[in-house]
């Protein structure tokens, strides 16, 4: 990838909610996009959009103007820059052209999707090319599915380490945790349903927790990350987590991108914890009951239609500034064998704030670390493409990450 591209880095989908705390990120991290270190630029369709993001951060930063429905202007924004960061989902709707551009233009690429079948839809396409390019197509570069991805590397390589031999079965548990969500995050979920009630192979990826391992045998079964029950883990209560599912399919695939090291029938399962006695029994069986309710609240179309209207948030919309900082969240992946745990923990809201920052952070690493990074490329993981790199980046910026 030559390094005489007019960019560094472009952040795409500038402004929209989650990318104008990308934008505020890069600014914070890098200083004005012309600055002289890092080169970096707003990207959209809309000049007059990215100029008030621009004109609001109180700086004036260079814009690069693209359109998603024209692949000629996607083919020049690649070719102008050595990564793509993008935040504009549904990716299932409005990604797909934009990879393929980076990929066709040698450009490495980071976004936040938490669409697994996407994904799958991608690594089809475009795996083989980018490996051969040595191109890094990365997606889940934010809260999904940065912290189940890297912990579960950071365990695994401190069980290795002081065992000899990897844990076969590894306990994610979230929480405690307060954010919120925003409205293209509830647009997204919406539309997957939506598309999954019409689709049958979409419903049988969603359920799949290979299904970012098309290069594994199909008749090997594992675990669903994602059980929809009461559990008892490290003596404590645990309910279901609403992203565990697509967490545990990216792990799955970081095992598989790695040679597999944690064996075919590793096992990850992801939950929300709740506490310990009683008190985390009533704690675990609220958050069943929500996450229950949510589902069925947005896959029948009355319910939908009335959730939208009155609590859920509008597309575009999201968390204030003052209701960000009040986020907070704690995310640890144990080794129930050896008792290893690995632990992630930040005082921000973990969805918006802690998703733009884990997304320049990887931005950062292909930009900073290229050298130092693994030679795994295609369409790949963040624990496969990063690891370890991430921590120091992640730590600098208001992250606690620790290995006990």
């Amino acid at each position: 990838m030559a390094h005489t591209r007019r960019y560094d880095i472009v952040a795409w989908g500038a402004s929209g909610y989650t990318g104008r705390l990308v934008a505020a990120e890069l600014l914070a991290r890098f200083g004005p996009g012309d600055s002289g270190g890092v080169r970096w630029a707003l990207g959209g369709r809309s000049e007059s959009k990215l100029a008030s993001v621009s004109s609001a951060l109180g700086v004036e930063l260079p814009l690069a103007i693209a359109n998603s429905s024209d692949p000629e202007s996607l083919a020049a924004l690649a070719a102008s820059t050595r990564v793509v960061l993008s935040t504009v989902g549904p990716f299932w709707r409005h990604g797909s052209s934009l990879v393929a551009a980076c990929v066709s233009s040698g450009t490495d690429y980071c976004d936040v999707t938490g669409e697994g079948p996407w994904v799958r839809s991608m690594i089809d396409a475009h795996d083989a090319s980018a490996r051969e390019a040595s191109l890094r197509i990365v997606s889940m570069c934010g809260y999904d599915s940065v912290p189940s991805d890297l912990l579960c590397r950071l365990l695994q390589d401190a069980v290795f380490a002081r065992t000899g031999a990897y844990a076969t079965s590894v306990e994610g548990l979230v929480g405690p945790i307060h954010g919120s969500f925003s409205g293209g995050t509830i647009e997204t979920m919406i539309s997957m349903m939506r598309e999954a009630g019409r689709d049958a192979q979409l419903r049988r990826r969603l359920r799949d927790p290979l299904v970012l391992c098309p290069d594994r045998d199909p008749s090997q079964r594992v675990p669903r990350s994602d059980p929809v029950s009461l559990r008892q883990v490290a003596g404590g209560w645990t309910g279901p987590f609403i992203m565990g599912g697509i967490n545990g399919s990216v792990i799955q695939r970081t095992n598989s991108l790695l040679g597999l090291p944690w064996g075919p029938a590793f096992a990850y399962r992801e939950s929300t914890w709740c506490g310990r006695g009683v008190s985390g029994w009533i704690r675990a069986l609220g958050v069943l009951s929500l996450t229950s309710g949510l589902f069925a609240g947005l896959i029948f179309p009355p319910t939908r239609w009335l959730l939208r209207r009155t609590i859920l948030p509008a597309p575009g919309s999201g968390p204030s500034a003052a209701a960000r900082a009040r986020g907070h969240f704690r995310q640890r992946a144990l080794d129930p064998a050896s008792g290893t745990c690995a632990t992630i923990s930040a005082g921000f809201d973990p969805g918006y704030t802690a998703t733009a920052r884990m997304l320049v952070a990887c931005g950062s690493c292909l930009i900073e670390d290229r050298a130092s990074l693994p030679d795994i490329c295609g369409v790949v993981t963040p624990g496969a493409a990063f690891g370890p790199l991430l921590v120091p980046r992640l730590e600098e910026r208001e992250f606690s990450i620790s290995v006990a």
